[in-house]
């Protein structure tokens, strides 16, 4: 399976504090299976 993250940044390690706790749905590392969706 293939996951997708709306991100131009390579990651070494997944760290769930860096985005905005109070934005979308909070802190998180949030993935799809459309890369479309991942471009919004």
């Amino acid at each position: 399976m293939t996951l997708y993250h709306g991100t131009n940044t390579d990651y070494e390690r997944i760290s769930l504090k860096i985005g905005l706790r109070y934005k979308d749905f909070g802190w998180g590392f949030y993935l799809t299976q459309h890369y479309a969706h991942s471009r919004i």
